[in-house]
């Protein structure tokens, strides 16, 4: 979990927009910084998930990579809720995903990156892990405020 933390503590948040709604997200890593720039969200019911976050104020944090291992492409992609501004997260509930494909390269693996993350939206389940979120939002006031 301190890992985690530390991890965090110096992200990067970056918003992608598409349409009038604008998805943050934080990441430590600068290839899906790049990938999400590049290729855009591709998840199901951008605009739900989006509205949904933005009143929660919330943001997504990634964890991710994207490889080429014994002749295959590989990436991987995890997604969990962080609140905005506050260093509250969940980690209850999220979302993972692993693609591989057989034609080696780099640009594959970072092609199967932006699905990874996609479908880690996708799995996340997102209302169950903005009631976590509001929990540890409430049990953190708590600890704070005595």
């Amino acid at each position: 979990m301190l890992k985690k933390l530390a991890l965090v503590a110096a992200v990067c948040a970056t918003p992608f927009q598409a349409g009038a709604c604008s998805v943050n997200y934080n990441t430590s890593t600068e290839q899906i910084i790049k990938i999400v720039r590049q290729n855009g969200w591709g998840f199901e019911n951008y605009d739900q998930v989006c509205q949904k976050l933005a009143a929660a104020n919330a943001t997504l944090v990634i964890d991710g990579q994207a490889t080429v291992l014994g002749n295959k492409s590989i990436a991987w992609a995890t997604v969990m809720l962080k609140d905005k501004t506050l260093m509250v997260f969940t980690n209850e509930f999220g979302g993972s995903s692993t693609k591989t494909n057989d034609y080696a390269s780099q640009d594959k693996a970072e092609e199967l990156l932006m699905q990874a993350i996609n479908s880690a939206v996708d799995s996340m389940g997102l209302d169950k892990a903005l009631r976590s979120l509001a929990e540890s939002r409430r049990q953190a006031k708590a600890a704070y405020s005595r």
